[in-house]
């Protein structure tokens, strides 16, 4: 990565939070536009403002918590990306409910249901395995925009970064899980890629066990390891204008890739 890039970044990310009490009560986010769904917001009007996320809630140590949260998530997808610079001027609005009751009731998901997203707003509440669906969620916001409508051509990237995102935040024991369960349906079966790079799984909901969700998350890992970030943000530049991803291996990985062929030979040899 690019030190002198990549500094200036790390830093705006250090910048301190700003409480805000200016927010109507009750309204639902200003930032959904275009027709996008947006749902209730809390009803409160306080919220806390950092460098990319202003975050609406009730007490500012949950407040606080996802925020400082949310911006160290943010910095890592930058960094492992190489797309910090794309990334840099881009905000979003976290509405941090109060409860799984209050979360349910306004945004009408499923029981079960912890995080879910729309535009540029994530809707929430305080639990544990939140900063998990947290990043992988983030990884979307950021990932859907960029790729636009090669977006779903190229699942298989953005699911292998959001699933690659996820995991360090897991915690201990669903990680210890989710690492068994790859790794035996890794070396058992894995999928080829003329077939991985074409699956466009229905949804999301069994992605820790799902062994499509588990490879991709294995392949990019393992891609995103040859080099520094901006090798691989010079990847997925490439794969955005071009949708050509042989073209782009061996335009950014010619001394260890050429093409998809050789990046799933030297991938198999590592599981």
């Amino acid at each position: 990565m690019n030190r002198k890039l990549a500094l200036p970044f790390v830093l705006l990310l250090l910048t301190a939070c700003v409480r805000l009490d200016t927010l109507p009560p009750g309204m639902a986010n200003p930032s959904q536009t275009g027709g996008s769904m947006s749902f209730p917001d809390v009803d409160s009007n306080g919220a806390l403002k950092s460098l990319h996320f202003s975050v609406h809630g009730y007490l500012d140590a949950d407040m606080q918590s996802v925020s400082q949260r949310a911006e160290s998530i943010y910095n890592k997808i930058g960094n492992d990306t190489g797309l910090y610079s794309y990334m840099a001027g881009n905000n979003y609005t976290i509405v941090l409910y109060r409860d799984a009751d209050e979360y349910l009731r306004k945004t009408n998901q499923q029981a079960g249901s912890k995080i879910t997203s729309s535009s540029s707003t994530i809707y929430m509440y305080p639990d544990p395995d939140n900063a998990a669906q947290l990043a992988h969620q983030l990884c979307h916001m950021v990932l859907q925009p960029y790729f636009g409508d090669s977006a779903q051509n190229l699942r298989w990237i953005v699911e292998g970064i959001a699933m690659m995102e996820e995991y360090p935040n897991m915690q201990n024991a669903d990680q210890n899980l989710y690492l068994q369960s790859k790794q035996d349906h890794l070396r058992l079966n894995p999928i080829p890629f003329s077939q991985m790079t074409f699956a466009n799984p229905v949804n999301e909901d069994g992605r820790r066990t799902d062994p499509w969700f588990q490879q991709v998350d294995s392949v990019v890992s393992f891609l995103v390891q040859q080099g520094p970030g901006s090798t691989f943000g010079n990847f997925l530049n490439e794969l955005r204008t071009s949708g050509d991803a042989n073209r782009a291996l061996q335009d950014n990985y010619a001394s260890k890739f050429h093409n998809m062929t050789d990046l799933e030979t030297a991938w198999r040899s590592t599981i």
